[in-house]
């Protein structure tokens, strides 16, 4: 089934069987290292939150978070139940782990799909990918969903190379049902691969008969959840996760999927990292439409088009035409064969050695320093430090005001001191006072006016973290009548007081990591 070439000299692991270990153990090595380094971010912070409930909560929807489903959490309840919640580091190594197991699974179905040569590399750049590697040390599902997606693209692999074994559909159906069960967006994988059965096996009655069995029993065992995911489908907002920059998320996936965020991404943008990520993002695009042409040409290949097309296209139109859903982590799984094309690319670039070694050198490069960029600096809110400094200054009576819910949920991860914490909302009508102040005191409580309470305060801590410019000219508004005591930036995060009765003071802000 494998699109033939060869073009790293006794590469394949017959030739080199020292290849492919050396390339998991580098790739494992990176999941693990520094992994307690950067702050939990809201999403992680939401991740540990949940994962406390108890597990029948869990598996049957009662707990939940703003709309995934179970397997996760229900791990990560495991997890924490052995090691404890408080270590980010500790708590971080179930994803680690799950990404490194990925390393091999990848060259396990990279080498049904592709020759041996473009298999080691589809591994190397998975296991390299800066991408993947931020993915495994974080406390969510993506890199779960990635192997679980992996198991079960394998198991219907070997199971079209022998469908009478009844042993490999049984594999595709359980960890088709625990992709499911992983993340909503691995339906479109699912679609992915029923396409490549369907039009690539039409004239096998057996493969057929046997591939809907499959389905169908990864669909009975995904049936219990459906109530959970109707309630969870139907909340507002549950679905537009980034309603006003999917295009962008589009626009930016080839870019992700290469180099991460950490090479030239909102805050660390300047010249040199343009210049780097256009070359790189360059040399990937032309291995990757190199790839293309020898995949479509070689037409042996649907079931990888199927893989690496539906997967990204499918959400792209539901947000074009129904509702905006894209977000380039969410089709994470469509990277997996965007490394196997640009693989194939460079493996077809035979007779033009210096480009395939410039383009090569040009990825390698531009992913070498996206991960130095990683491991060395301060790349998510940094949560640690802001907790430290408001409690350190913290006085008797003080007041924290959070912008929604995500902030107090990841602030509170390092809280230790005791303090009012309110939860800022919208006004629930439009044209409402702007002096007043509505939010909730907790997760999930109803939205309530506590403009009393805050004014009962004699300073007032605004933490914010991403604040839309509306949401600037909102909190502008509600602290008009208020002394600006001073304000202080840390990565993500901006932390304003204010004061009522204090004395005027200079105000100018400190700058942090």
């Amino acid at each position: 089934m494998s699109v033939n070439g060869d073009w790293v000299k006794g590469a394949s692991v017959a030739e080199r069987p020292l290849v492919l270990p050396v390339v998991v153990a580098v790739g494992t090595a990176l999941r693990f290292f520094r992994i307690g380094q950067q702050s939990f971010w809201y999403d992680e912070a939401a991740s540990v939150a949940l994962a406390v409930h108890p597990v029948g909560d869990l598996a049957l929807g009662r707990a939940k978070d703003l709309g995934n489903p179970p397997l996760f959490p229900v791990l990560l309840h495991a997890w924490i139940s052995l090691v404890g919640a408080d270590n980010d580091a500790v708590v971080r190594m179930l994803p680690a782990l799950f990404g490194a197991l990925s390393i091999a699974m990848v060259f396990v179905v990279a080498r049904r799909l592709v020759s041996s040569s473009a298999a080691l590399v589809t591994t190397l750049l998975f296991a390299l990918a800066p991408f993947h590697v931020q993915l495994a040390q974080e406390t969510r599902t993506y890199s779960l969903l990635v192997f679980v997606g992996l198991v079960s693209t394998w198991g219907l692999l070997r199971a079209f190379e022998t469908p009478a074994r009844a042993r490999w559909w049984v594999v595709h159906a359980a960890a088709t049902c625990a992709m499911l069960y992983a993340h909503y967006f691995a339906l479109f994988l699912v679609l992915a691969q029923v396409g490549a059965v369907v039009f690539g096996h039409r004239r096998d009655r057996a493969v057929i008969a046997r591939a809907a069995l499959s389905f169908g029993a990864a669909a009975c065992g995904y049936a219990a959840w459906l109530p959970a995911l109707y309630a969870q489908v139907s909340t507002k907002g549950n679905l537009g996760r980034s309603a006003e920059s999917w295009y962008l998320h589009v626009a930016a996936t080839p870019f992700v999927y290469g180099f991460g965020t950490t090479l030239a991404w909102k805050h660390n943008i300047s010249g040199g990292r343009l210049v780097a990520a256009a070359v790189g993002a360059l040399a990937f695009c032309g291995a990757l439409l190199a790839g293309l042409r020898v995949v479509v040409r070689a037409r042996t290949q649907s079931f990888l088009l199927w893989w690496f097309v539906v997967p990204i296209a499918a959400p792209l139109l539901i947000s074009v035409l129904l509702f905006p859903l894209y977000n380039v982590r969410y089709v994470v799984l469509g990277s997996i064969p965007f490394y196997m094309l640009v693989a194939v690319g460079l493996d077809s670039m035979g007779s033009w050695a210096r480009l395939r070694a410039a383009c090569a050198a040009a990825i390698g490069c531009a992913m070498l320093l996206s991960s130095g960029s990683y491991f060395t600096q301060v790349v998510k809110p940094n949560w640690r430090s802001a907790v430290r400094y408001v409690e350190s200054a913290l006085q008797p009576g003080d007041l924290l005001l959070f912008d929604a819910d995500n902030n107090e949920t990841a602030y509170a991860r390092y809280a230790t001191a005791p303090a009012s914490r309110l939860r800022m909302m919208a006004p629930p009508a439009a044209g409402g006072d702007p002096q007043r102040f509505f939010g909730a005191a907790f997760a999930g409580a109803p939205t309530v006016d506590f403009t009393t309470d805050v004014l009962a305060a004699p300073r007032a801590w605004l933490v914010l973290s991403d604040a839309d410019a509306a949401a600037e000219r909102r909190y502008q508004q509600l602290f008009a009548s208020w002394q600006a005591e001073g304000q202080t930036e840390f990565r993500g995060i901006s932390i304003r007081l204010f004061c009522r009765t204090c004395p005027a003071k200079d105000s100018r802000g400190d700058q942090h990591d």
